[in-house]
């Protein structure tokens, strides 16, 4: 298979593999609203959110055994690969006891973090929470097998396997939901375990067949290195739930009322923000093969740079005229109204985010993420503190703010610092996309959306927009082979 064609194969499965349960949360949502009242309706998306924050601890496990099995594909070492998973599940294991430690914690205060929610639910949201909490952290196992896959760069495996499990879990969790959010809870563990079994089957199939290929080489993974590389994953992944699960908490202890409008749009925009990512981030695999060819190397960091940021231009182009339309077929006319300009200010700044999200992801292929993992944290704090100093006077619009303020500060430092990992060749054109892109595209968004919502000539723009992505792909498609 090509070079641009596993890409693509890996692209799509990582999507569906990402993206399965921000799909599932879409296509229920409108049955849900209909069944739950508002207040638990909102509990229940309040305990997703907070469980996102275990799950990117898996995510970190995964991307870490993926990074060192693709070095051990590599290197043809399958005594190295199977290091590379000893040491995964030495560090799920140590992470399951941390994150339970956490969980308790957490369900023994759980009045004290959230006394907005009205009292008599606070024994069914607390038990909601620990029991979809408790589903992430038992899915660090799964996820060094997945990472496994990714490694090998067959991520239709796992991509399939969270499919079916999200399709039981959408029938499953909208069937029972008559019984309250507790059920929905029981319903959405059993489903994951028994999704986490599966990924260990598929493994161990895998796995009996490259011993039949097994050599003599003896090489292991230091595990403070491997350590060293998943808690640099762990930190980036963290300031990232703080800069948007944080904010959400804070939407649900300090604006609760709003609360069910701010968690449908943020379904949404995770949707869009974890297409991209999901389709990205497959791409680290030929970046470690290209590691020693540095034309390659900045030649496609520049394409997938100007592609995603032409990519974000017309979606957000084309959400200004279509949001309006989905939301009131999504959820109804009236949470639609209520929804669409929170929906449309998140959107439109999570997305500019992403520009910078290939250089990044070079970082990673480097082993040198601990070089940018406070830029994120940084972020998040600036966008944290501005969201606490925000939130009564702009309720659910502060987070959109806060978040726009922090990335132009990122931006700033991006255009400084981190482009000279790059060739000097492009260093200027980053700079003045970190500089100039986000203001740009946010203005637009605020014109249009504030003057020329229902004006269809700004659909024009994406037409040529549009030609030049498809001469980006073919661009991508020759450095990685045809």
């Amino acid at each position: 298979m090509s070079g641009f064609n596993r890409l693509l194969k890996n692209s799509i499965s990582n999507i569906i593999n990402g993206f399965s349960n921000i799909i599932l949360g879409i296509i229920i949502s409108p049955f849900l609203l209909k069944i739950l009242s508002l207040d638990d309706f909102s509990i229940w998306n309040l305990a997703l959110q907070i469980g996102t924050f275990f799950s990117l601890i898996g995510y970190a496990c995964q991307m870490t055994v993926a990074r060192y099995i693709t070095t051990a594909r590599k290197k043809e070492d399958i005594n190295l690969e199977k290091d590379v998973i000893r040491k995964g599940v030495i560090l799920s294991i140590i992470s399951i006891f941390f994150c339970l430690f956490i969980i308790f914690f957490c369900f023994i205060n759980f009045s004290s973090f959230f006394h907005q929610i009205k009292p008599e639910l606070f024994t069914t949201a607390r038990y909601c929470v620990a029991l979809i909490s408790l589903s992430f952290v038992i899915g660090f196992f799964g996820s060094v097998f997945s990472g496994f896959f990714t490694g090998c760069e067959r991520n239709d495996i796992p991509a399939i396997i969270n499919l079916l499990s999200r399709i039981l879990l959408g029938v499953v969790v909208i069937f029972i939901a008559k019984f309250g959010i507790v059920y929905m809870s029981i319903a959405f563990l059993t489903i994951n375990i028994l999704s986490y079994f599966s990924m260990y089957i598929f493994y161990m199939k895998n796995i009996h067949k490259s011993n039949s290929l097994d050599n003599k080489i003896n090489e292991h993974v230091s595990i403070r290195k491997f350590a060293h590389y998943f808690m640099g994953m762990c930190g980036v992944n963290m300031s990232s739930f703080i800069l948007i699960g944080m904010n959400g908490v804070l939407i649900g202890k300090y604006a609760f009322s709003e609360y069910s409008y701010y968690s449908l749009s943020m379904v949404l925009v995770t949707a869009a923000v974890g297409f991209i990512s999901s389709a990205l981030l497959p791409t680290m695999q030929p970046m470690i093969r290209f590691y020693d060819n540095e034309t390659k190397i900045n030649n496609l960091l520049y394409e997938l740079t100007v592609f995603v940021s032409l990519f974000i231009f017309i979606l957000l182009v084309l959400s200004i005229y279509v949001s309006p339309f989905f939301l009131k077929l999504w959820v109804g006319t009236t949470v639609a109204d209520k929804t669409l300009m929170i929906f449309l200010s998140l959107l439109s700044v999570n997305l500019v985010r992403l520009i910078g999200l290939p250089i990044s992801l070079f970082y990673f292929a480097k082993a040198k993420q601990n070089e940018i993992i406070y830029l994120p944290f940084i972020e998040a704090v600036i966008s944290i503190a501005i969201t606490i100093i925000l939130v009564n006077k702009f309720s659910v619009y502060a987070v959109p703010i806060s978040l726009f303020i922090a990335a132009v500060i990122i931006f700033i430092i991006y255009s400084f610092k981190l482009v000279y990992i790059v060739g000097e060749k492009y260093r200027f054109f980053y700079r003045v996309l970190f500089l100039i892109y986000p203001i740009v595209i946010l203005g637009y968004m605020y014109l249009n959306v504030s003057y020329i919502l229902n004006s269809y000539i700004g659909l024009i723009i994406v037409i040529p927009l549009f030609l030049l992505l498809l001469r980006k792909i073919k661009s991508i498609k020759n450095i990685l082979g045809s």
